[in-house]
């Protein structure tokens, strides 16, 4: 499971086991990242086994282009806008960490 967790932009990446500062917002599977990657939504860049963060701009632009998309019917989709929403509705980032 991939986990996500809010962090502001102006907070130090903290280490796996510090992460009880952080707030967890959700996970993905692997089946579910590889289909958003595949169709574009995860850019190209980020690996499902390696820790990734995503600053508060590149959630905003990955929501907006989901919302520009006819993608919002597909469950692994709508779990990722739920996850983003929520880094949104704090003006945070998300970092992800590989369990």
């Amino acid at each position: 499971m991939l986990d996500f967790y809010l962090i502001r932009d102006d907070q130090a990446t903290p280490d796996y086991p510090e992460l009880g500062s952080l707030e967890q917002v959700g996970g993905l599977d692997e089946k579910c990242f590889k289909m958003l990657k595949d169709k574009g939504v995860i850019p190209g860049n980020f690996d499902y086994y390696t820790d990734f963060r995503w600053d508060t701009s590149l959630s905003k632009r990955i929501l907006e282009h989901i919302q520009e998309g006819e993608l919002k019917t597909d469950s692994c989709v709508e779990n990722l806008v739920r996850l983003l929403e929520r880094a949104a509705q704090h003006k945070c980032g998300l970092i992800a960490y590989s369990d």
